[in-house]
């Protein structure tokens, strides 16, 4: 999957590179990434993090995933 990356990235030690990787992911908007967000949100980290993530989730648009 071409999001391979970006998904790893979701994990890194710099908050900074995951919320990066959030935004992205919500811009790329596949959404087979929905369940490695989710598991990033539980370990985001921090607000701005957090708040990456769910935008990314808003940006996909699949509830049926999301739940």
């Amino acid at each position: 999957m071409a999001t391979d990356p970006l998904v790893k990235l979701l994990g890194d030690s710099a908050a900074a590179v995951r919320r990066e990787a959030a935004m992205a992911l919500g811009r790329i908007g596949q959404a087979d990434t929905v369940p490695m967000l989710l598991e990033a949100l539980e370990n985001a980290g921090d607000r701005i993090a957090e708040h990456a993530i769910i935008f990314a989730l808003i940006e996909i648009n699949d509830p049926e995933k999301t739940c």
